[in-house]
């Protein structure tokens, strides 16, 4: 299987767990685990995204760096990361 894809199929039935659970077991066995990685990475995907968002709120807010470190559990390149995109109005 092609995770991006399942990640982009995922995408388009959001919220909808029954349709999920209704594909999951039509899958073959042999196949599950590779889906179910792909549905975590799914999931991951909202996390990051409302981490970034907080990221970006703290640093408009003026927090220092290893405070934001601290308080989302992300290493300082990461926070560094985000500055540059906001800096350059890529976000």
């Amino acid at each position: 299987m092609y995770k991006p894809l399942i990640v982009y199929y995922l995408n388009k039935i959001p919220g909808e767990i029954e349709k999920i659970e209704v594909i999951m077991s039509e899958i073959p066995a042999a196949q599950q685990p590779e889906f179910i990685s792909a549905l975590d990475a799914y999931e991951n995907r909202g996390a990051d995204k409302k981490t970034r968002q907080t990221c970006i709120n703290m640093i408009r807010l003026g927090m220092e760096i290893n405070l934001i470190c601290e308080a989302l559990e992300v290493d300082e390149d990461y926070v560094k990361n985000v500055i540059t995109d906001l800096d350059q109005n890529t976000y």
